[in-house]
């Protein structure tokens, strides 16, 4: 805005009827680069962060690290009970399969110990017929031998 005494030296100067529309053009500047100034310090309070800003960003962020992390641990925590559900599961399947085998090698077992039995039974068997056959053939060889028949003669 011109001083009175910018306005009245201009008007001086010029006359009141020139200097008339200079002056309402220069007010009007005036006028505009206030509005200007204004506008631009209401934009830059609005670019800027203010202390309070900066507490409530800081405030937000906090709660969304704490959520985050409430939010992970929950995580870790239903993984964890996963895990140790596979774990449960695993186990459970690992000792029926090794049940399972078990009794499977315990039948194989039983029958390895029915044929060394049989097999057994077998060596007796042919034990005997040898021990039949050896007394078979020493008999035949005393009934069939002169000195078995001079004793027989003998005891005649």
């Amino acid at each position: 805005m011109l001083s009175y005494q910018q306005a009245k030296d201009i008007e001086d100067a010029l006359g009141p009827q020139q200097a008339a529309p200079i002056i309402a053009a220069l007010e009007g500047l005036d006028r505009k680069i206030e509005q200007q100034r204004t506008a631009l310090k209401e934009d830059l309070l609005l670019e800027l962060a203010t202390k309070a800003d900066i507490a409530n960003l800081r405030t937000e962020l906090k709660e969304d690290m704490a959520n985050l992390r409430a939010e992970l641990k929950e995580d870790i925590a239903n993984l964890r009970a996963e895990l140790k559900q596979d774990i449960g599961s695993l186990r459970h399947e690992l000792t029926t399969s090794f049940a399972f085998l078990n009794n499977k090698i315990d039948t194989e077992i039983a029958k390895v110990y029915l044929e060394i039995a049989k097999i057994h039974g077998e060596f007796k068997s042919i034990r005997l017929w040898m021990k039949l056959l050896v007394a078979i053939g020493i008999l035949g060889m005393t009934f069939f031998s002169p000195t078995t028949i001079k004793l027989l003669e003998m005891l005649k």
